[in-house]
């Protein structure tokens, strides 16, 4: 089933969204999710929002979360206990150590391949530094997840890809099976990963779909009545599909122009600030209660 009904209701929704939304259940919900939006490398700043939640004693019972939303999600719904920001730098710098290792095992062909792109267009790139590879990024996500299915999570956990369905899209919900392949199917974004071909790609990142961005309408209709924290790091407003009932906590990470992606996905200051964007806004979020 295509999502083109949902965005007609979400776009006649739009215009009366607030950034904290007033409908809610009857009765006091139950459980509080986290929801986690798409947004690339903006989305380093989860790690900091979740870790600035818990700071706040705010107890998050269950994560949903798309492409970046969903890596760091699915950190946090595996160890709630453990730092996010920690958690989620010893994933980058693993999968840094892995590429030195791949790297070094063809060493050869790697140093002939960037010989030639000196050569030709002046960059160098040391085994995938710059250029971030989506199957090495499974592989070292699901070591560090212990090869976990998603029913063996701490937290209940969900993430959405897209399918191709004959000419359109299909928008999959994904609850159980491998955690690490979930998150690919999510993740599986052009714009981070130079190994994804969105036209030879079976599944890929479901940020084209403005609901999806921001799944807090699926997060309502999977934990109904929960209330929902979402983290919006997309730099567009938050969408809702009509008849959405949940409390609603919007948490807005301004997007700013310009970041370094290099240095931000291999840990470095770009990280640290990204992170800190992410805390400061669950501080401006909680106090405007």
């Amino acid at each position: 089933m295509t999502r083109i009904v949902a965005l007609a209701l979400a776009a006649v929704t739009l215009a009366a969204c607030s950034a904290v939304p007033t409908a809610g259940p009857a009765t006091k919900p139950t459980r509080t999710c986290a929801v986690l939006s798409v947004g690339e490398f903006y989305g380093l700043a989860h790690a900091g929002a979740l870790r600035q939640l818990r700071r706040q004693g705010v107890a998050i019972d269950c994560v949903v979360g798309n492409s970046m939303g969903s890596v760091v999600g699915a950190l946090y719904a595996d160890a709630p206990a453990v730092d996010p920001v920690e958690r989620l730098r010893a994933l980058m710098r693993s999968y840094i150590d892995e590429s030195k290792r791949e790297f070094e095992q063809d060493l050869v062909k790697n140093l002939a391949a960037e010989a030639l792109k000196k050569l030709t267009d002046g960059g160098i790139d040391l085994g995938g530094f710059r250029r971030l590879s989506h199957a090495r990024f499974v592989r070292v996500l699901d070591a560090a997840l212990g090869r976990r299915a998603i029913e063996q999570l701490t937290l209940p956990y969900t993430t959405f890809h897209q399918r191709k369905d004959g000419g359109g899209l299909q928008l999959i919900t994904v609850r159980s099976g491998n955690v690490a392949d979930a998150v690919g199917a999510s993740v599986a974004n052009p714009l981070i990963f130079e190994d994804v071909d969105l036209k030879t790609s079976a599944r890929i990142d479901p940020g084209a779909d403005r609901l999806s961005a921001l799944p807090v309408s699926d997060a309502c209709r999977l934990f109904p009545g929960a209330r929902l924290i979402a983290v919006n790091v997309t730099g567009e407003p938050m969408a809702i599909a009509a008849g959405v009932s949940c409390p609603i906590q919007e948490v807005v990470v301004p997007r700013r122009p310009g970041i370094d992606r290099q240095e931000a996905a291999q840990g470095g200051p770009e990280f640290d600030r990204l992170v800190a964007e992410g805390e400061a806004a669950v501080v401006r979020a909680l106090a405007s209660r």
